[in-house]
């Protein structure tokens, strides 16, 4: 009994020293309580300061994208256009078919940076008030624009090179194509890259039309997101 007694003194004796010791010394008090079963007070804000930094807004570098991608998209489809006001084996339809495919290759670029940024810094949380078929929505419409702008430089690249034409970035470098043409394939290729740039003028204007809703009648952060500055 009197080495029993004596141990629960020794026991309670070290507890009190460790105590004091730890609320000395703050970084003995880190070491400490990082222990498994503990619940340490740093680790407590920590979790705190992590929960309240909620990601509401894209970054500068996604904004600057987002714009960036939408205008291309626009000048893409004017160029392509823009062929019809000139006759059959005019120069002018040459250049405007160079530019396209600079501006085509700038898309890629661009395109390819903006999934690398999205996978980084992730995007916004959609409105809580949002419902599951509107937030299956609004996923599948993203979806599908990253597709199709993947898709749409993906196929003028080899429309160009079924073509027997040679890759040119603004005349910065040129690409040669690695296999040799097929005018066959060349045409199945030209449809589905009419077909891709037709679809994402009509998923992007579905897109626009619901960020507009979201803005003005729901009056939420959707497209505000989005918009320059911080917000």
């Amino acid at each position: 009994m009197q080495i029993g007694e004596t141990a629960v003194r020794a026991a309670r004796a070290t507890a009190v020293l460790t105590r004091q010791l730890v609320e000395a010394l703050p970084i003995l008090n880190l070491a400490v309580t990082s222990l498994p079963g503990t619940r340490p007070k740093h680790r407590q804000v920590f979790q705190r300061s992590r929960a309240m930094a909620v990601i509401t807004t894209y970054t500068s570098s996604q904004k600057f994208l987002h714009w960036a991608l939408f205008a291309l998209v626009i000048l893409l489809y004017a160029l392509t256009y823009g062929e019809e006001f000139y006759p059959r084996g005019d120069p002018s339809v040459d250049a405007i078919w160079r530019l396209h495919i600079s501006f085509g290759l700038l898309l890629a670029a661009l395109v390819l940076w903006r999934l690398a940024l999205r996978g980084v810094r992730g995007a916004p949380s959609l409105p809580a008030e949002m419902s599951g078929p509107e937030r299956a929505a609004a996923k599948i419409g993203y979806f599908a624009l990253y597709a199709l702008l993947v898709a749409i430089p993906v196929l003028g690249i080899l429309l160009t090179w079924f073509r027997g034409d040679a890759l040119s970035f603004f005349g910065l470098f040129t690409v040669p194509a690695p296999f040799a043409p097929d005018r066959a394939t060349a045409r199945t290729i030209r449809e589905l890259h009419e077909l891709c740039a037709n679809g994402i003028l009509i998923v992007a204007g579905v897109h626009a039309l619901a960020a507009l809703y979201h803005h003005f009648v729901r009056r939420d952060t959707v497209m505000a997101r989005m918009l320059p500055g911080d917000r």
